[in-house]
């Protein structure tokens, strides 16, 4: 997981490139974040992915052949404006609260609330037009899910999330 989420210098990790196109110039490019910087983009991404393991553990359907996107700034001056933004959010938003296990009785009713199209719809217009945060987590790649009443979430979906999140578990340890 390090080389998916560096810190800049710990391990030297950097880039070699010729410059842009048509250019003579290149050189060197070091990868990475500050320590302090990729801590809360990590909780972040982490926090993302536990949500929706959590609401794909309600619903009954395979995800043949879906991805995960995880996309997180790289360049510092951005990362650190978005870390600020996170700072601002709500603990449910942040990522910073801890803990994001939630019982069925809290959960319950939450499927038949994602089936409503308009109310998601508006969640997903007020989350992209004031978001300035460092990271985003989308499940992409829909072209084969099919909904399976009757045979319970897809297990291997689960299990692919569970493994993401000990991975981003242990690459939050090794940096606190």
């Amino acid at each position: 997981m390090r080389e998916f989420y560096p810190i800049i210098g710990a391990f030297n990790l950097h880039l070699e490139y010729s410059g842009l196109p048509g250019s003579e110039t290149g050189g060197r490019l070091d990868v990475g974040l500050p320590g302090a910087l990729l801590m809360p983009i990590l909780r972040s991404i982490r926090k993302s992915i536990q949500e929706l393991r959590d609401l794909l553990s309600l619903i009954e359907l395979r995800l043949i052949g879906s991805s995960l996107l995880i996309v997180y700034e790289g360049d510092w001056d951005r990362a650190e404006t978005g870390v600020g933004w996170l700072a601002k959010q709500p603990e449910s938003m942040s990522g910073e609260d801890g803990g994001t296990e939630e019982t069925n009785e809290e959960t319950e009713g939450y499927v038949e609330e994602v089936e409503e199209v308009e109310g998601w719809e508006e969640d997903e217009e007020s989350e992209e037009d004031g978001s300035d945060g460092p990271c985003v987590v989308r499940l992409i790649d829909f072209a084969h899910t099919r909904l399976s009443p009757g045979r319970g979430p897809d297990v291997g979906a689960l299990k692919g999330l569970d493994t993401l999140l000990g991975l981003l578990d242990g690459r939050i340890a090794s940096l606190a």
